[in-house]
């Protein structure tokens, strides 16, 4: 089978933290372009992920989880007299994209302290 070679353009932040991302699941970069260009042409559509509206939808879906799973908790702590009543606004009025991409960044920021120590 005959290959070729892609050269793609990317920031090199981007790349840094989505390597970082594809290293800790033993992927290479190479195989990650691998993979999407083969689920494409095994499929004829594009992953879920890059499907317009999937970013939506899993964001609804998650979100619906944890407030099932939230009042699961709260019916739970009810019962046992427990007040958890938050004070004020807990999120301070982000999103839970926001909320996600904190926890990415602090999570990437450790990573690479690890890796500069």
């Amino acid at each position: 089978m005959s290959t070729v070679q892609m050269n793609v353009r990317i920031d090199a932040k981007t790349k840094a933290h989505g390597d970082a991302v594809f290293a800790r699941s033993g992927f290479t970069p190479s195989q990650v372009v691998r993979a999407v260009w083969e689920y494409a042409g095994r499929t004829g559509t594009l992953p879920p992920c890059m499907q317009q509206g999937a970013s939506d939808q899993q964001d609804k879906l998650v979100q619906q989880r944890v407030r099932d799973g939230f009042g699961l908790a709260l019916t739970l702590a009810g019962a046992q007299g427990i007040d958890v009543a938050p004070a004020g606004n807990v999120l301070q009025g982000a999103t839970w994209r926001e909320i996600r991409g904190d926890v990415y960044d602090e999570m990437l920021d450790a990573l690479e302290g690890e890796a500069d120590a």
